[in-house]
């Protein structure tokens, strides 16, 4: 710690940069103080070679990244339905990709972030109450959200296949041993971890429409379109209170929110119905 420079800061924004771009770099540059700012008092050295740092430097400006699906135009349609096209692909090999595919078309029905979906557990989808939760949310904060009609259908064929037998479990099977059960809806083929980057599906996307999109735009796309159902009638007219939008996105209230609070489960999903509903019909 205490031999630490700014020329070192230097030489590592500088790799970061060239590597990962510049949006990873000041990612880094951040945590790194945080960590640094941390320190006890007493450990700390007399310098701050961040504060040195940024006496001759500047943070890479990022431009916020503003790329949403549209599933209403053509290009939205066509990756949409190179992504879709992967659930039909047969045969064990192609299980990875059956299993991609549906964590994207869920995971834009529901505006879950990457990790809360990717994380998903069998035990926390309810279809005889009609709910789902993700229990390891980014604020800590249990989201519960309600189970749509087709998202049902797409989840029980999900953890339908990932219950057959599969490599050596067809084996095991013949010979009446157990065999091995995932317990995420959307499992990796390495057993006892679940998928986390679609990158192969995402790019089939990519290559049907000409849109390159990441898995935040898909949620970043399913605000605007869960605010204009909550906010906006059939006939254009103002309705309804943006808050409703923010029980949907599970966003925490910067100045704490205590409105949440009083709303329970149970009223929270029939609130919450109608504008996942409208979602998952468009």
């Amino acid at each position: 710690i205490h031999e630490l420079k700014p020329e070192a800061l230097d030489e590592m924004m500088s790799s970061v940069r060239s590597q990962r771009g510049d949006a990873s770099a000041v990612k880094v540059w951040r945590y790194l103080r945080a960590a640094w700012n941390r320190l006890d008092s007493s450990e700390q050295p007399e310098r701050d070679p961040f504060a040195d740092w940024l006496k001759k430097h500047k943070l890479p400006a990022i431009k916020a990244r503003q790329t949403v699906i549209h599933t209403d135009d053509d290009a939205g349609q066509k990756w949409l339905k190179a992504v879709a096209s992967m659930r039909n692909l047969a045969g064990g090999r192609s299980f990875a990709k059956r299993v991609m595919a549906d964590y994207i078309i869920l995971t834009l029905c529901w505006g879950a972030r990457r990790s809360e979906a990717a994380s998903l557990k069998v035990i926390d989808v309810d279809f005889k109450h009609e709910f789902v939760v993700f229990r390891d949310s980014k604020n800590s904060r249990d989201h519960f959200f309600p189970l749509t009609p087709g998202v049902s259908k797409i989840l029980q064929h999900r953890i339908a296949e990932n219950n057959l037998p599969r490599g050596r479990d067809v084996r095991k099977l013949a010979k009446g041993e157990p065999i091995y059960v995932p317990e995420w809806v959307f499992p990796s083929p390495k057993r006892g971890v679940h998928l986390v980057e679609p990158r192969s599906a995402l790019d089939l996307g990519q290559a049907a429409s000409g849109v390159r999109i990441t898995m935040h735009d898909l949620r970043r796309g399913f605000a605007g379109e869960v605010a204009a159902d909550a906010l906006v009638d059939q006939d254009g007219n103002l309705k309804g209170d943006f808050g409703l939008v923010k029980i949907a996105m599970n966003h925490a209230d910067i100045k704490s929110d205590v409105t949440q609070g009083y709303i329970m489960v149970r009223m929270r999903l029939k609130i919450l119905r109608p504008i996942y509903l409208a979602h998952e019909r468009r």
